[in-house]
């Protein structure tokens, strides 16, 4: 098949223009293409998704979720991470209403035994059985191409429509239960329980409660146990009975064990009680950072750092700049007062540069333009030259020009003094010390131009105390407060 070599070359051209206007000038933004449902981000699918009749509300859960990161991929698990958070959320909020859980457990502890605001302990467990039903979570719509430019950083952005079946999720959450209720059994059943299979065994209680509930929350139809409150007991007291004969050892490896043991058991059991049996391990464990010490680990307890005065240099002595000489060294000259320069007299009036001191300037007669002459009709129609009459001098001689008054000295002769501009005074420079302004050395610091003082920034070592940035200066250690043990 022949082509058209011309009809080649334009359709290179246009490919090449083309690749250029997508490469070489990128759009700071192309949010403007997203779909019209990615626009109801962070709320439930709109009616008008073409998928919405699909999902109807009494069987499924449906959120529009987004998420940004520095790539596409980190958006798009961002979105799906939101989507995911988004469900859990919202079955929590029915698991916490009916299992009535106390707003004091909002409170948890640290490992350093310091009680702070944080992730309550029913939410870190709702987020362990939500990982079992939101395997029934699916994204039925997605737009992951979505970027904003600033400059160099590209903000890549994702949008998903999410869909969790209700029936699968509790179908998930019932397994979970059940499972949870299996091990729980054969935990109860071992009459030596130890300390860590107590703490299992609470974990399993608990669990076994949330997603009880959860699956009710679904419309499934969980186990039922009586004993449970009994099994919990047993194994509060596996865990109380062990850390108590740990601790009475007094070693420290112990006290640490029981100590985790006891941190483990506060994170799991809704019902509370171990703050003080946490408090009592942590008065005979020794702080973490001073390890008993009581001081303060970054300045040894001295409250501060002792440091070579910057001023002084430590010699005690301060050189600071002789505040009469400004640091030259030298006397200001008395005869110009260390202006640099004197006034001297000069006379206010010259001759003027314009007219040479006539007062007057002769200029070309506008009425001949210079001639001398004027054109005059006669009588009889002829026209005759005749001498211009605004130009004569004295002689009567037309010469062609006219004197004027002076326009720079208006008639006076005299002009200003272009020097002093008519003040009868002009600047000079100072004979006495040469227009440097300075003459002979200075009488407070004899010519060196500093002075030699007592530094008043330091102390007699030439020493300056320096606060201590992490106890401010309480020599005390800043995680135990100076009491030496966990706190």
């Amino acid at each position: 098949m022949h082509t058209d070599p011309s009809r080649s070359r334009l359709l290179f051209a246009l490919c090449g223009l083309s690749l250029f206007v997508s490469i070489g000038c990128q759009a700071t933004s192309n949010l403007d293409k997203r779909p019209q449902w990615a626009f109801s981000a962070g709320a439930e699918i709109p009616s008008t998704h073409p998928q919405f009749a699909s999902y109807p509300n009494d069987k499924y859960m449906t959120f529009v979720s987004e998420g940004t990161g520095d790539s596409p991929a980190v958006a798009k698990s961002t979105c799906e991470l939101k989507a995911r958070a988004e469900f859990a959320k919202r079955v929590f909020v029915k698991v916490q209403s009916k299992q009535n859980i106390d707003s004091a457990m909002e409170t948890k502890f640290d490992d350093k035994g310091s009680s702070e605001k944080g992730e309550s302990l029913v939410r870190t467990s709702i987020q362990t059985v939500t990982k079992q039903f939101l395997a029934a979570m699916k994204a039925i719509d997605s737009w992951d191409q979505g970027f904003v430019r600033k400059g160099k950083v590209v903000t890549n952005y994702a949008y998903g429509a999410f869909v969790l079946e209700r029936a699968s999720a509790g179908r998930q959450s019932l397994s979970h239960a059940k499972n949870c209720l299996s091990a729980l059994k054969g935990i109860v059943g071992d009459s030596s329980m130890s300390a860590a299979t107590g703490v299992d065994g609470l974990r399993y209680c608990l669990e076994f409660n949330l997603a009880s509930t959860s699956a009710t929350f679904f419309g499934q139809s969980p186990p039922r146990e009586a004993k449970i409150g009994a099994w919990k007991s047993k194994c509060k007291s596996a865990v109380i009975d062990e850390c108590t004969r740990l601790v009475s050892t007094g070693q420290q490896s112990n006290l640490e064990r029981a100590l985790g043991y006891y941190n483990a058991c506060a994170k799991l059991d809704t019902e509370g009680g171990w703050e003080g049996k946490i408090l009592a391990v942590k008065r005979q464990l020794p702080c973490t950072l001073c390890n008993g010490g009581k001081a303060c680990t970054n300045c040894s307890g001295n409250g501060g750092f002792s440091e070579q005065c910057k001023i002084c240099g430590g010699t005690k002595i301060a050189r600071p700049q002789c505040r009469k000489c400004n640091g030259s060294g030298q006397e200001r000259c008395p005869q110009c007062n260390g202006k640099t320069t004197i006034k001297t007299a000069c006379p206010a009036k010259i001759k003027c540069k314009t007219c040479a001191g006539e007062g007057q300037l002769s200029e070309v007669c506008d009425k001949c333009d210079g001639t001398g002459t004027l054109a005059q009709q006669q009588t009889n129609g002829t026209v005759k030259n005749v001498a211009c009459g605004f130009c004569v001098d004295s002689r009567g001689q037309s010469l062609g020009q006219r004197n004027v008054v002076c326009y720079t000295c208006n008639g006076t002769k005299r002009q200003a003094c272009d020097i002093c501009n008519g003040t009868g005074k002009k600047n000079e420079g100072c004979p006495r010390c040469n227009g440097k302004g300075r003459f002979g050395d200075c009488k407070l610091c004899y010519g060196k131009g500093v002075l030699e003082e007592t530094c008043n920034n330091c102390d007699t070592n030439g020493k300056v105390f320096r606060k201590c940035g992490e106890c401010k200066g309480s020599k005390k250690c800043k995680v135990c407060k100076g009491r030496g043990y966990r706190s």
